[in-house]
């Protein structure tokens, strides 16, 4: 019982930091910030994005055609025990979410980059940040503008469960 409360409380206030996250992102992230690893349910997807594209619905990597580019959920596809959190989710549960898009520049996502680890080794037009604190990973293409200037496009979005401390 103790534990189920205890459990609970974290979850509530993972939901609470997550929304106070949210509140400080613009309008680029709103069709999908709303899903929260270990805590969203399949049916909640599906009830916003429509059915996956994926033909083996019974796969636990389902993509949604969304407006800005794709969506990729990894689901339990039974109840698991989760190391992130030491917990067990059940079935149909969100554990990462991938988003793929070249709608937008680094810059309107609006994260404190300081706070992520740069790694720009693995392509010269390719740069990969990461924040273990916050479970996010943002993968970004340079691209050079008509007026050579250079920008940095995201390539993907990788939304992860958080470590517990």
């Amino acid at each position: 019982m103790i534990n189920r409360l205890i459990f609970l409380l974290v979850i509530q206030l993972v939901c609470l930091c997550i929304t106070v996250q949210c509140q400080n992102q613009t309008e680029v992230d709103k069709d999908w910030k709303w899903i929260i690893p270990l805590v969203t349910k399949k049916v909640e997807i599906e009830k916003q994005f429509g059915e996956s594209i994926t033909k083996d619905k019974t796969n636990p990597f389902q993509t949604y055609v969304v407006e800005f580019g794709k969506i990729t959920v990894t689901y339990t596809k039974e109840k698991e025990f989760v190391k992130e959190c030491s917990c067990s989710i059940s079935a149909d549960t969100v554990l990462e979410i991938f988003i793929s898009t070249k709608r937008f520049k680094l810059s309107d996502l609006n994260y404190d980059l300081s706070k992520f680890i740069k790694d720009d080794t693995f392509s010269p037009r390719e740069i990969s940040y990461f924040s273990e604190k916050i479970g996010v990973l943002i993968v970004t293409e340079i691209v050079e503008l008509e007026d050579k200037s250079k920008v940095e496009r995201v390539t993907t979005l990788e939304y992860r469960p958080i470590k517990k401390k």
